[in-house]
């Protein structure tokens, strides 16, 4: 069990998908880091389950659950089956995998009605065609089975700034010179296409689901990686001014429910 898990306290067992959310989206207002608030959602779906009864699948498996290792070999040691998805091919994969599909979540081989939680972290901004997502994680999933993604609000500011530097060919330029070499010095940057990245986006491809939620969730400070130093005060008045306009946040998150 990692450091993570014991300092802060799991999601309240048995609680609604709206109350995780409301308690997820204060959590992080509060400051926690995100992959600890992401974390809980998913472990707590995970030991919804008979215990390590779930087969668990990870989209986009590697690096670890949004960047950490240990959290993401906590969630496999909760499964009974742990897959993972990641097509890059210089990319460092975890040990504890029960299964590998070396290509994108579409093209994988999965049997249906066999994956009991799913979840994807900051992949979601990269799909190409969301029916086609969609449909694949619909008949993967067990009945009652969830789905957590967690990626770029495509509502917010900063998603219409991605996109416009980076079909200016502007993007990895910029991000060279403020945090290193891509891949090296910095995130791999993938091809972004944001198509699966708004309630509305979603919902569109999601009807035959039982349930989804979705929760827009920002805090000031939460985008300085992106900006030098010297911005961040104006960066900051921008953030506050947009939580007290009730704007979208920079952060999706994303409940489906077959």
């Amino acid at each position: 069990m990692s450091t993570a898990m014991a300092s802060y306290p799991p999601i309240i067992a048995e609680s609604s998908p709206a109350q995780e959310l409301s308690q997820a989206a204060a959590r992080y207002q509060c400051g926690e880091s995100r992959k600890i608030v992401f974390f809980d959602l998913v472990l707590e779906s995970v030991r919804k389950w008979p215990l390590t009864t779930a087969t668990v699948l990870d989209i986009g498996c590697g690096h670890g659950f949004d960047g950490d290792a240990g959290l993401q070999q906590s969630i496999a040691e909760e499964a009974s089956r742990f897959i993972g998805i990641e097509p890059a091919k210089d990319v460092p994969l975890p040990a504890f995998l029960t299964d590998l599909h070396p290509c994108t979540f579409e093209e994988a081989r999965l049997q249906p009605d066999s994956v009991h939680v799913a979840y994807s972290a900051f992949v979601l901004e990269h799909v190409e065609h969301p029916s086609v997502f969609w449909e694949k994680l619909y008949q993967c999933l067990v009945p009652g089975g969830v789905f957590w993604g967690f990626t770029v609000d495509g509502r917010h500011l900063f998603s219409i700034a991605s996109q416009m530097t980076g079909a200016l060919k502007f993007k990895d330029a910029y991000l060279n010179w403020l945090r290193g070499r891509r891949g090296v010095d910095r995130y791999e940057n993938y091809r972004t296409f944001y198509r699966a990245n708004t309630p509305a986006g979603i919902s569109r491809h999601t009807r035959a689901f039982r349930r989804a939620d979705y929760l827009s969730v920002h805090r000031v400070g939460q985008l300085n990686y992106y900006f030098p130093r010297r911005l961040w005060p104006v960066l900051h008045w921008m953030e506050r001014l947009s939580m007290r306009l009730r704007l979208p946040g920079s952060i999706l998150i994303v409940r489906l429910e077959k």
